[in-house]
């Protein structure tokens, strides 16, 4: 097409002047669009403080068709002065010969290092304090120390180190301020940072109880009352307002709890302290004498039988299991209860003897009328029943069953207590099987003794025997008979360990029949003997059911025979002999417990007699 729009078409033929006519055209074709490539620079402001920057400066090799044009921000250069020191953002533009354009963009940097327009920074700092805060940590800025410093080409940078704090540098800390013109210049500047804590820990409590010790007194630390106190910085005190209690504190009480950290910093917690006192009092006792009135009775107070009782928080209060006596107290000692209280409650007893006298007046008939020396031994017990009258023994202890008491028949027979206890066990309704089991056992335990096995040989077989009626007891065995046979073999036991039993080849006598089995009809030989004890004489008299061979002998409390009576056929029905306490010979013998002994046709009676001189 020609410049008009009009087609033409070629004509390559040559003219006369030898050149091809092709007229005017245009190119109506596509073209590439430019490529642009920029370039960051740096200026010196001149003398005069000026610098300008062409837009081809910026450029970098950008390409494109024909001759190319360049604009900087849509100039063909640019001018920079004092007030454009620093980085100044530009868009490069690239034009082609067909119009076509592209950008970039670049950075110029406007310096004035060789010609200052404007004066250095002057770093300016002030003091700062700095609190720390929950977690103990502080966080500082520049803008926090900046005293006002200055930058006349303008701020590129202000920066504090160090700018962060912890528990540890609680107190003055020094930091360095840095500040950074434009153009890279820079100053510092030292300030004073003081770190503080000023949050309170947190105090928490809990309750406690104490007891009060037997002096009276409890104390208390300031970790037992804390329940996880805690502080920020960590906790480097505890206090208590007061850790000592006494008698005078008994409930309860309120203490507080102080919570200090190292910073000074104070809280605290209220915590109820209840404050007791469980130690008993000590009762001690003495044994008193009491003397009864013309009417017969008396009266005894605590105070006479308090034997200094004492109790750190004081006594209050006294009492006695029995104050009053009479006529029937008279044999032996009685034994009273003393109770103490003490001012919180707490009890203790301890017991005394009381003897009951009737020297004043007469007022009571002879206790013992069947025995000249009444109680002798002081065990309430008249002599003509106790089975040792010459010692103290109340709860008149035979383990042998052989009417002689331990306390005058220290050894028991082993054989004895055996043979004894297995006529009781017989006599249970219990079954046969129950009763060989236990018998056969106490048999093995008797035999192995005599037979000089060990004492833990021996009570290991008493040890089954115990188990093995506890296991019966209320189905096999009634409990009241399964009660005696374990007192009896825990008796023996005991016996055994204290090293007080022997063996005896066959019993001196007759053992009487203990406890629960006795039931069966008593034997018609019948056997007695007065006064008991005596001193001069004795009258013996016996009864004999059928005549025949008798033998009345006397023995002491080993078993031997010390002296015979009689040894003759006698006939039925009542008989009496008179023995003056004399073995052969005339000789008198010892005072002590004897033993008198009826036999007669199988049977036997056995009769206890106390010569006391």
């Amino acid at each position: 097409n020609d410049l008009d729009g009009n087609a033409r078409p070629f004509d390559a033929a040559p003219n006369v002047a030898g050149n091809v006519d092709i007229g005017a055209y245009e190119y109506q074709g596509l073209t590439t669009a430019p490529a642009a490539q920029c370039q960051n620079i740096t200026v010196q402001l001149d003398a005069n403080q000026n610098a300008t920057v062409a837009a081809s400066q910026v450029n970098d090799g950008s390409t494109g068709c024909g001759p190319l044009s360049f604009r900087i921000s849509g100039q063909e250069s640019l001018s920079f002065s004092c007030s454009d020191v620093g980085a100044q953002a530009v868009t490069l533009t690239v034009t082609d010969y067909f119009s076509n354009t592209a950008t970039c963009n670049a950075t110029i940097t406007v310096a004035d290092d060789d010609n200052p327009c404007c004066a250095a920074p002057t770093a300016a700092c002030k003091p700062f304090t700095a609190v720390l805060d929950a977690g103990g940590s502080a966080t500082l800025t520049a803008a926090d120390v900046d005293g006002g410093s200055t930058y006349e080409c303008g701020l590129q940078s202000m920066t504090v180190s160090p700018n962060t704090f912890s528990c540890a540098d609680a107190g003055p800390q020094t930091v360095t301020l840095t500040v950074t013109d434009i153009n890279n210049e820079s100053s510092t500047c030292n300030a004073q940072v003081t770190v503080k804590d000023e949050m309170p820990p947190t105090a928490r409590c809990r309750n406690r109880t104490v007891e009060l010790n037997a002096s009276g007194s409890a104390t208390l630390t300031a970790g037992q009352v804390n329940d996880g106190s805690s502080d920020n910085c960590g906790l480097l005190g505890l206090n208590l307002n007061r850790t000592s209690f006494g008698c005078a504190d008994v409930g309860m009480r309120t203490v507080l709890l102080t919570a200090t950290d190292g910073a000074g910093n104070q809280h605290s917690c209220v915590a109820t302290v209840t404050v007791q006192d469980n130690t008993d009092p000590e009762a001690l006792c003495q044994n008193a004498t009491v003397q009864l009135d013309a009417g017969g009775s008396a009266t005894l107070t605590a105070g006479e039988v308090d034997g200094g009782s004492a109790d750190a928080c004081g006594i209050g209060g006294r009492a006695l299991s029995q104050t009053a006596f009479s006529c029937a107290d008279l044999l032996g000692p009685r034994a009273v209860t003393l109770t103490v209280t003490d001012a919180n409650n707490n009890t203790a007893s301890c017991t005394a003897s009381v003897w009951v006298r009737d020297d004043l007046f007469g007022a009571c008939p002879d206790p013992c009328p069947n025995d000249p020396d009444d109680d002798i031994d002081g065990d309430g017990i008249c002599g003509d029943a106790d089975n040792c009258p010459t010692a103290f023994n109340p709860g008149q202890e035979d383990l042998d069953q052989d009417n002689v008491g331990d306390a005058c028949d220290p050894e028991g027979c082993i054989n004895t207590v055996v043979s004894n206890l297995n006529t009781y066990i017989n006599g249970l309704s219990s079954s046969l099987s129950i009763k060989r089991a236990i018998t056969r056992r106490l048999d093995l335990a008797a035999s192995k003794f005599c037979s000089g096995y060990s004492i833990g040989s021996v009570i290991s077989s008493l040890d089954y025997v115990a188990s093995y009626v506890q296991y019966q007891s209320g189905s096999g065995i009634p409990v009241d008979a399964a009660d005696y046979i374990l007192g009896q073999v825990n008796g023996l036991i005991g016996a055994l360990n204290d090293g007080v039993v022997v063996c005896c080849p066959a019993p001196a006598f007759m053992p009487a029949n203990p406890g629960p089995a006795a039931g069966q009809a008593e034997a018609a030989l019948q056997l007695d003997a007065s006064p008991n004890p005596f001193r001069e004489e004795v009258a013996i008299r016996f009864y004999l059911p059928e005549a025949g061979p008798a033998a009345l002998e006397v023995y002491n409390i080993n078993g031997q025979r010390v002296w015979r009576l009689e040894a003759a056929s006698l006939d039925a029905g009542r008989h009496e002999r008179v023995w003056d306490g004399k073995a052969g010979g005339g000789q008198g013998l010892s005072p002590g417990v004897y033993l008198l002994r009826l036999q007669t046709q199988g049977q036997a009676a056995v009769k206890k007699l106390t010569l006391v001189r």
